[in-house]
């Protein structure tokens, strides 16, 4: 089943929030999964890895059902092997990558303030 979601690197693990197309939420032209990463952060990960949601690199795995394609928005940081693993997870071909400044973690955001 091809998935929509949102993603994130930290410590080298993959951590991943998805749902089925099938339950994707319209937005525009695109599906995508309804909650944010600070939501998800904060109810599942925080606990553990005691750093802000937008320490590590994160992004987000959406369907542009215009164009039937699918669209990842990464961090710079995630690497190629990492993006594989992505791609896999969410089962999403066709797909293509989009940087956005919102998808930035603590290393690539100039005006990240570690608290």
């Amino acid at each position: 089943m091809k998935n929509v979601g949102i993603f994130f690197f930290a410590n080298n693990e993959l951590l991943v929030s998805s749902v089925n197309l099938s339950e994707a939420q319209r937005y525009g032209n695109f599906l995508t999964y309804q909650n944010g990463h600070y939501d998800i952060w904060t109810e599942k990960y925080e606990p553990s890895y005691q750093k802000e949601y937008d320490y590590f690199p994160r992004g987000r795995f959406v369907f542009d059902a215009l164009n039937e394609t699918f669209v990842i928005y990464k961090d710079k940081c995630i690497k190629d092997e990492t993006l594989s693993e992505i791609v896999l997870n969410f089962e999403g071909k066709p797909y293509r990558i989009e940087f956005d400044e919102h998808y930035q973690c603590h290393q690539c955001n100039p005006d990240y303030v570690d608290i």
